[in-house]
This record gives C-alpha cells, sequence and structure tokens, in this order.
C-alpha cells in the first residue's frame, strides 16, 4: 500500500501516474477528481481494494459493474481488476443504476444545493446530467425494463412523508405511485414491468405499477429486488441477512443495506464484507470480485497555525459578548461576557453586575427597565433558575427555580404575570411568577428551540423550532413555531419558500417587538422584519435590514430600534431601515471591556514519583519538573533540594505525573457550568468545541482563559455551517456560496479555533469551509469521511445516526465494521479522525467507586441514576464495545492521527471520556488509547507545538494522578492535582463552588450583591 504525494496540476497527473504505479490506469482526464482547496496543499494518490458500504450494479450485457465507494462512482469488469472513477470531486453520487440499454447509469446525488437529486451519467464519466431538482430528496433509483422511466423515492410531496414516485424521462413528467403514510423507500420494478416492490419502517410491500394501487405487504425486511422471472423477491430479512423467497441465503455476512442486481444469466450480484460478491441464481457459488482503485484527493498540507496568545499577558479587547439585549428606553444594554451579566449606558463604561464562578446567561430587561433577569446556575446544583438584580439597589433575588430541570432563555411577559422559559429537551414552559408554578404548554419534539418571546396580548409565545420535512430523516427547517397558552394549539410559519429558513435556533433566531407587530429574524446570516397579525402569524413579507452578517437581534421597547452583533461587534439599526439606507442608520455600540489571561507568576517545582510524558510507551522515574509562569522550563532526574530554588512545592513523590488530557469533542452551550468543573475534576484541561453557539463559545473562552469559569481551556469554534436542512440547534443553513463566505468572514473575525461542516453540508460547501480554516490556521472538521476527505476538509467525526445517507463510508450499517478503504482513506488520506466510541456508559458498572467520588457532585442529576442502576454488561454490549474500539485501532495502524472525545454534553463529561479512554484500550496499547487524549488531541486541534505533552517549552497543563495509567487506563481518573497553564488545582477546589448553599431558597434572596 503506497501513498503518493502529486505535485502537479490535474492534466499532468495521468503522466505520473503511469510512472511509479503499476497497479491501476491512469485517471480520465476528464474527470476532475481534485478539489479546489488553494495554499499549502498535498495532492495524493489513496490506492483501494475494499469498499465499506458500497452499492453495485452489472451493466446490462454483464460485462461490466459500475459501484459507489467513498462518495465516488467506479466502473470495472464483471470479471474485477482495475477499477476506474468516472465521477469528480463536486458530485457525491450513491446507489447507482445502469440503464436498460447500457448507456447512461442513473444515482442520487447530493447536489450542491443541499438536496438529493437524480442524475446520470455515460459509463465513461461523460454528460453527467440532472434529471431532478427543487427542495426535495430524490432517492434510489430504479429503471423500469423499458428505460423510458424512473421510479425513486421522496419527500417531494411536501406532507412530511416519503412516497414513490415515476419520472418519464420523454417529457420529465412527475407522477406519484404510492399513497401510504409511511416512508417509503427503496423501490424495485419487477422485469415484466407490472408491479412495484418498497420498503417501509422495516417491511416490504408490492402493488401494481399504477398510482394509487393497493399495496400487499410480503415480508419484514428491506432492499427488495424481483428474481428475473418476476414473481418473486430477494431481500434483506431483520437479521441483515440475504433471502431469497422465503430462504435465508447467507449467514453471517456483514451485508451492505443495498438490493442485488441480477445479471442476463441469471446470477446476482451484491455487497458485503467490503466485497463486490457474485452467486447463482440459487445463491450457490459465492465468488468475490476483487479491484484495485485508485483515488487522487487534495488536502490541507502544512500551513503555519493561528497564533492563539497563549504566552500574551496583556489585556485584550472582548470579543465573546452573548445575549446582548436592548433596554427599553434604548439608552442601555445589558449582555453576559466573561461569565457574568453586564449593564452599560451607551457611551459609557460597562458595570458588572455578577462576579462569581456560577453561570449566567440569557440576560433580558424587566419592561420599565429598572431590573435585569437572567437564567445562573448559582445554588441551584447545576441547573438554571432565574435571577434577577435591582439595578439601584444591586439586590439579587431568585424568581423561579424547578428541582431537577432547567430554565433556560427566560423571558418575563409583558404585564410581568409570567415567565416563559425552555427546558433541555426542547419544551417550552411558563412560570407563573405569583403562584410559583411552573406548566408546560409545548412538549419537546427531540430538538431544541430558540429563546421565546410574547405577543402583546400574553396570550401567544414564538420560538423558533425545527419542523421536520419528512419521516425518514430528522432533518427540518427552522420556523416560527406560535404556541396558544389558551388553547394548547401550536403552529409553524416559514419565512419564505423553502428552502429559505431562519438560519439557526439560537444565535441566529428570531425575537419579537414588544408590541407583537413585528418580527426581527436572521435568514441568510442577515438581519430581516416582517409584519406580523395580532395573533403572531405572518401578515406580509420580509424585509432585509442588513448585508453583513448579523446575530442576536433585540428591539428598543418600542419597536423603533434593533441592537444586533454583527461577528465582533454591537450595533443598532432603525427597525424601518434597509440595506439601501444601512450606511447612515447603523451605528456601532462601543464596548470598551477587556481581559486578561489567568497565569501565575514565579516558580513551581513537581517532584514527580513517575511521569508519562505523552510521547514515551514507558514511565521515566523520580523526575523534577519546573514551571515558570505557565510553562515548562524543564524536566529532569529527581535532585535532593531542587525545591528550595522554587516559589512553590508539590511533593508527588507518590503520583504519576501526565499531561493534562483532552476532550476533542464537546458541545459548549449555556449549561456549561458544572461541566466545565467536572471535565478540569477528571484532569481535562484542554477542550475542542465540535461546533456550537459561536458568539457564546467566544465568551465561554475568554471566561475560562481569565479564570472567570472553572474549567479546562476551550477551544471555540463556528456552528454546523450546513446545508438547506438542519436540525441541531447550532446548526445552521448556508443556502448559498455567498451566505458561506459571511459566516467564514465572521468566524475570521471571531478568531475562531474551529471550523465545523454539519451533516448536510454540500460537498462545495464543506470546500469553501475548509479553504477558510486553511487560511486562518485552524482545524477544520465533518461528520462524515469521504466528502471530508474529498473537498479537503482536516478531520472527521463520523456518527452514523447523524448521517446524510443514513449511513456512512466509515462503518458498515449492519456490523459497524469499516474496511480498507475506510482506515484508508483516514491514514494515506491524512484524515485526522475524532471518536466517540459507542455504548461506553456500560463500562459504569465496573467500576462502583465512581458513585462515591465527590466529583459526581457535578455530574448531571439524570447520569447519577444511571449509575445507580447500572448493571454488569453482557456478552453482546461488551463485543460490541470492543469492536467499535477496534475499527478505531485499525485506523491507528494505518497511519492516521485519532483523538478521542465524549460528544457532550449532555451526558456525563470528564466521566464520558474516561470511558472512551478506557473502551480504546480493549483495542490498542494503554499508551497508544492515552496519546488520543493527550498529544494526538492537541496535533489535531493545531497547537501541538504548546499542548499535549510534558516537554520543555510547552504550557504547564499536567494532571497528576494516583497508579500508573499505563498499567491500569483506570488510574487516569485518580486525579489529585490538576494544572491548567500553570494554575494549580485540587479536586476539592475545583468542586466547592457547585455545593448547594443553605440560601438555596426558590424565592428568597441567594446572598448579597457581589459588587
Amino acid at each position: 500500500m503506497k501513498t503518493f504525494a502529486i505535485r502537479c496540476v490535474l492534466a499532468a497527473c495521468a503522466t505520473l501516474l503511469c510512472a511509479c504505479q503499476r497497479t491501476a490506469e491512469a485517471p480520465l482526464p476528464h474527470v476532475e477528481q481534485l478539489n479546489r482547496l488553494s495554499g499549502p496543499t498535498r495532492d495524493l494518490a489513496i490506492e483501494l481494494r475494499e469498499g465499506t458500504n458500497m452499492a453495485a450494479s452489472p451493466s446490462p450485457d454483464g460485462k461490466q459493474v459500475v459501484f459507489s465507494m467513498q462518495g465516488a462512482l467506479w466502473v470495472m469488469p464483471i470479471a474485477g481488476g482495475n477499477a476506474q472513477r468516472i465521477t469528480g470531486w463536486e458530485l457525491e453520487p450513491t446507489w447507482p443504476v445502469w440503464s436498460p440499454d447500457g448507456k447512461t447509469i442513473a444515482f442520487q446525488n447530493y447536489a450542491a444545493d443541499g438536496n438529493y437529486h437524480l442524475w446520470t451519467i455515460t459509463p465513461d464519466g461523460r454528460s453527467a446530467s440532472e434529471l431532478t431538482s427543487g427542495p426535495w430528496d430524490d432517492r434510489e433509483p430504479a429503471w423500469l425494463p423499458d428505460g423510458s422511466a424512473l421510479v425513486f423515492a421522496s419527500d417531494r410531496g411536501n406532507d412530511q412523508q416519503y412516497k414513490i414516485w415515476r419520472l418519464t424521462l420523454d417529457g420529465m413528467a412527475l407522477v406519484q405511485l404510492t399513497e401510504g403514510k409511511g416512508a417509503e423507500s427503496q423501490p424495485a420494478v419487477s422485469p415484466d414491468g407490472k408491479r412495484l416492490a418498497w420498503t417501509d419502517s422495516a417491511r416490504i410491500y408490492t402493488q401494481a405499477l399504477t398510482p394509487g394501487a393497493a399495496p400487499v405487504a410480503v415480508a419484514p425486511g428491506s432492499a427488495p429486488a424481483w428474481t428475473p422471472n418476476s414473481k418473486t423477491l430477494a431481500y434483506q430479512n431483520l437479521a441483515g441477512q440475504l433471502t431469497l423467497g422465503n430462504r435465508e441465503v447467507t449467514v453471517n455476512e456483514d451485508m451492505f443495506p443495498f438490493p442485488v442486481r441480477f445479471l442476463p444469466d441469471g446470477r446476482f450480484l451484491y455487497t458485503a464484507d467490503g466485497k463486490i460478491r457474485l452467486r447463482r441464481g440459487d445463491a450457490s457459488d459465492p465468488v468475490d470480485l476483487g479491484f484495485e482503485a485508485t483515488m487522487l484527493v487534495r488536502r490541507p498540507g502544512p500551513a503555519r497555525a493561528r497564533e492563539r496568545g497563549f504566552g500574551n499577558r496583556s489585556a485584550r479587547p472582548v470579543l465573546g459578548i452573548s445575549a446582548p439585549t436592548l433596554s427599553p428606553d434604548g439608552t442601555r444594554i445589558a449582555f453576559v461576557a466573561l461569565n457574568d451579566v453586564w449593564v452599560m449606558a451607551l457611551g459609557q463604561t460597562p458595570q458588572r453586575l455578577t462576579h462569581d464562578l456560577d453561570r449566567d446567561a440569557g440576560v433580558q430587561w424587566t419592561s420599565d427597565g429598572g431590573a435585569v433577569y437572567f437564567a445562573s446556575e448559582r445554588a441551584n446544583g447545576g441547573r438554571f433558575a432565574i435571577d434577577r438584580i435591582d439595578l439601584v439597589t444591586r439586590a439579587r433575588t431568585r424568581l423561579a427555580a424547578v428541582p431537577g430541570q432547567s430554565m433556560g432563555h427566560p423571558k418575563m411577559s409583558p404585564s410581568g404575570r409570567y415567565i416563559a422559559y425552555t427546558g433541555e429537551a426542547g419544551q417550552l414552559a411558563l412560570w407563573d411568577l405569583a403562584g410559583a408554578s411552573s406548566v408546560q404548554i409545548a412538549a419537546g419534539a427531540g430538538s431544541e428551540v430558540s429563546a421565546p418571546s410574547w405577543s402583546a396580548d400574553e396570550r401567544h409565545v414564538m420560538v423558533v423550532a425545527n419542523e421536520r420535512v419528512n419521516n425518514r430523516f430528522r432533518e427540518g427547517y427552522n420556523k416560527l413555531r406560535v404556541s396558544d397558552i389558551v388553547t394548547g394549539e401550536q403552529r409553524f410559519y416559514a419565512v419564505g419558500p423553502a428552502p429559505r429558513q431562519v438560519s439557526e435556533r439560537d444565535e441566529g433566531a428570531a425575537v419579537l417587538a414588544p408590541d407583537g407587530r413585528q418580527v426581527a429574524f436572521i435568514m441568510d446570516s442577515v438581519l430581516y422584519v416582517m409584519p406580523l397579525n395580532a395573533d403572531a402569524s405572518p401578515a406580509g413579507a420580509p424585509r432585509q435590514l442588513t448585508t453583513e452578517a448579523a446575530d442576536l437581534p433585540s428591539f428598543s421597547g418600542n419597536g423603533a430600534t434593533i441592537l444586533y452583533k454583527a461577528a465582533d461587534q454591537l450595533k443598532l439599526i432603525a427597525a424601518a431601515g434597509g440595506p439601501a439606507r444601512q450606511a447612515r442608520q447603523v451605528h456601532q455600540v462601543h464596548v470598551n471591556l477587556a481581559w486578561t489571561q489567568a497565569a501565575p507568576t514565579g516558580t513551581l517545582l513537581i517532584r514527580a514519583g513517575a511521569l508519562w510524558d505523552g510521547v514515551s510507551p514507558v514511565l521515566r522515574r523520580d523526575v523534577d519538573i519546573l514551571v515558570t509562569g505557565n510553562r515548562i522550563v524543564w524536566v529532569r532526574a529527581h535532585q535532593d533540594g531542587a525545591e528550595t530554588a522554587a516559589a512553590r512545592f508539590i511533593d508527588a513523590s507518590q503520583l504519576t505525573v501526565l499531561p493534562g488530557l483532552w476532550d476533542s469533542s464537546v458541545l459548549p452551550a449555556d449549561r456549561f457550568g458544572p461541566a466545565a468543573a467536572a471535565m478540569l475534576a477528571y484532569g481535562v484541561t484542554s477542550a475542542l468545541s465540535s461546533g456550537g453557539p459561536l458568539h457564546q463559545g467566544v465568551e465561554l473562552r475568554e471566561a475560562l482563559e481569565a479564570g472567570d469559569m472553572v474549567g479546562p481551556r476551550l477551544f471555540a469554534a463556528t456552528a454546523l455551517l450546513g446545508g438547506n436542512r438542519v436540525l441541531e440547534l447550532h446548526a445552521r443553513s448556508l443556502r448559498t456560496s455567498a451566505v458561506a463566505d459571511l459566516e467564514i468572514a465572521k468566524a475570521r473575525r471571531m478568531g475562531v479555533d474551529f471550523m465545523a461542516a454539519d451533516a448536510r453540508a454540500p460537498v462545495a460547501l464543506m470546500n469553501r469551509i475548509a479553504q477558510g480554516a486553511l487560511a486562518l490556521g485552524v482545524q477544520s472538521g465533518a461528520g462524515a469521511a469521504a466528502p471530508a476527505l474529498i473537498a479537503g476538509i482536516g478531520g472527521a467525526a463520523p456518527l452514523p445516526g447523524g448521517q446524510r445517507l443514513g449511513y456512512d463510508w466509515s462503518r458498515s450499517v449492519l456490523m459497524g465494521i469499516g474496511y480498507q478503504d475506510a482506515h484508508t482513506l483516514y491514514g494515506n488520506g491524512e484524515l485526522r479522525l475524532t471518536d466517540t466510541l459507542a455504548a461506553t456508559g456500560a463500562l459504569l458498572a465496573y467500576d462502583p467507586a465512581l458513585m462515591l467520588d465527590p466529583r459526581m457532585l457535578l455530574a448531571p442529576p439524570d447520569f447519577a441514576a444511571a449509575m445507580r442502576t447500572a448493571r454488569t454488561p453482557g456478552a453482546a454490549v461488551m463485543a460490541a464495545i470492543r469492536r467499535d474500539a477496534q475499527q478505531q485501532a485499525r485506523v491507528i495502524a494505518a497511519g492516521a492521527l485519532v483523538s478521542n472525545g465524549s460528544a457532550g454534553p449532555p451526558g456525563a463529561p470528564g466521566i464520558s471520556l474516561h470511558l472512551n479512554l478506557r473502551a480504546a484500550g480493549m483495542a490498542m496499547t494503554r499508551h497508544q488509547a492515552l496519546q488520543t487524549v493527550t498529544i494526538n488531541a492537541a496535533r489535531h486541534a493545531r497547537v501541538g507545538q504548546d499542548l499535549g505533552s510534558v516537554e520543555a517549552g510547552k504550557l504547564a497543563d499536567l494532571v497528576l494522578v494516583r497508579g500508573n495509567p499505563l498499567q491500569d487506563l483506570t488510574a487516569a481518573a485518580n486525579v489529585e492535582y490538576v494544572i491548567k497553564n500553570g494554575n494549580v488545582f485540587t479536586q476539592a477546589q475545583i468542586v466547592a463552588p457547585f455545593r448547594m448553599p443553605p440560601c438555596a431558597d426558590q424565592a428568597g434572596a441567594c446572598g448579597p450583591s457581589d459588587e
């Protein structure tokens, strides 16, 4: 297996490959394989011999095979051998099917507009043509036997369901064939052209090939295909094995989720176990078709990393201002920065209202402007309660708290009678201030919602919520959702024709004007307003106010002025304005606020009984480590009396010193206080956001670096930058390249550390994101490996449940196995893997001491409850964990850089990372496992020169544990001290701020003002 660095333009690649590679043919010159990434890049050739989740189809003459592998179509002889790539980097084809006349191949392509459409291409890679279009997903084409039409699965009926449709190629007429209420997919037409088969909810149906014909249930299963006599079906049963008629014909094969395809001679072809496999018509004599394929990719090369300012001791301007809100009289603003609540009269100095380590968020003004209220974790067990601060007396009182629940995004009704708030699962509730009680008005629908707003009559509450497009995949459009608090009725309102939508549901959401007559919202990353009726339904078309990227809008009391955030600046604009008058109607609000990193002065000597430096596979014994300020000066063999020359001394002679641990996949947001502290308490000194609220992420980063919050370093990310359809709270729709450019420019101004592509980001958008990250000197990442590799994204964090295909190219659906192609694209393709191992929570049962650990105070209550009922996992669960870890080990063996993360919160940050670490150790050496949470993670984040190992010149991020993690990985959680940026913390110091004080009375005061 070889990888070639190709320093050439595409036109010269064929010549070079012919000279250096004997196993594969030269690439087709008209197929543009390399993306358009510019700057420091590397062109690589990756040899593939197996495929993960391949779909294959034979030509009608039985002489060739087309198959999809790693986001491309390939054609080879039916006997196997050299496979030729016939699609370029901008296409993402799957589900290929050869036309009956052999002249074209139909496939589903994830197009640049962010939807699946039907395409065709000639077998030599020419004449790629789009057959369907629009804001719908058209998937899984199948030909009619005479080649006159295609049938396919689609959600184009706009009824939130998948149906089977027919596209007649002469005239391009579309007809809906099925009328069920389910998610109908995977259509197949009988060879006699009379009947249709499809799958719905793991059951196979057939019907006549006429619109509205009555369906007949056949059997449980999926991926149906008609046999040549049109009388029976071949399909995959519920165990994932191939069934011919009623007879199971495969045993323990890792079947890929596609139908079999029959050849003219009666044999059939299918994909499983990383192979393309042939069997006779009676399913006997299986034969694998070997192939060799060479994929050309352009990858980001060595580039100068962004300056992080680790050595900067001077004051720096605050960039992270979250939750800015304009006072009713329009003369003041309130906001959250450095983990605290501030108010500022326009043109004056900000005043700090809170000054503690508790998380504060979502500040709002009372209607008279005399006080602010906000969500706070203070004295509430790590959950949000609602506090109020009087701006004259500075007295702080508790307005509301619900035991065991968080009250996020509080918004008081116009009369002050109610507070609307959101729960952790997307539910919308009201707090009755007089009755001190709560009632839910909208249940969570599986995704979180935006901050609520009230109508003027106090009857309607508006949020931005996600409405699913169909019942097969979870993504949808962000729309205005209005709840009638009297009747309980919920109504969705679009802000434009699909796929236009509210940009996201957090910082790019919507807010009602106080009089309820208009709503301000973010669409295509710029600010709009739209008139409303009294019931908060749209009363007219939206009107654009800005051409620059905008977030976090809020109205003045009279609705005439809107405050918004334009990247790192706060601005005011007249609500009656527009782009043509923007220059003279926009005024910047200067916020003179700075922060300084919390770094000690003087020297610290650590006497380590043992040291694992993050690099060597063995411990060093009896070592002294000298730290000056926040940097390690030297690491030497122990010398008696060395501590006398240091200002501070830690006797760790009975402990093992490790590099500070990394969590390479965290989701920072409002409810991050206890999560951050838990990570630090378990030795995590650095956390990389994998995508979240941009402004709040930068705010948290600055708060943690300034010492205004307890937790690790945070490397902040963009929102999840995606396509037309979104799911996650912080997924942002980037509908066009112009919108993408606005977001990338904003990320640069905010100084992000990571650029994140969402699950439905098209390949061209991923390439734009990759280019932005390369120019900024930061890492980029995506959820799906193959589009990420092809587009030039730096890393992937594959989570099959979040893939737009319903599966991915990294691990098989049935058995969770990645084959040679998957491992090689990470290793030889220089794609970095950030992994979260599956089912690791089951390992809790092997460590009952965790329940008695003081750090459990920082764990979510539901996690603690789960621990109390944890049972020793069975053999099947342990086999699944081990199999998942083995895939990670194979990626490492292929030469890839692998890091582990918890993908939380939710969950239990800190503990979850250690469970991932222990699971990884089931399939690799403990040294390798530890590197996935130390030096590998630092290199992935492009800060390996400063973090990840214990070496002279590096930052003093260390964890001191009892035991030897190279012998027992559970010892990595036995934390006695944590050192972050040279600052020393004990477990007790980390946990102390989160202990419930005696003043935690629901309605009473929680102590005096902090000022």
